[in-house]
């Protein structure tokens, strides 16, 4: 059970990694200042990568 459990969080860790990345993509073709913001990829990619490698149970 657990085993299911940490593969369930490793595949969001992996969605919000890409998800960050595609807001970044986003971000570096912006025009103006808020179109280049990149915040959200900031605060997503490092919780993403998070998920995917600790061993704890993050998400119950």
């Amino acid at each position: 059970m657990k085993r299911n459990g940490l593969l369930k969080q490793r595949f969001a860790g992996i969605c919000l990694i890409l998800i960050g990345l595609v807001f970044l993509l986003i971000a570096s073709t912006g025009s103006s200042l808020e179109d280049t913001d990149g915040t959200a990829a900031v605060l997503v990619i490092p919780l993403g990568v998070y998920l995917v490698f600790t061993k704890k149970a993050v998400m119950d």
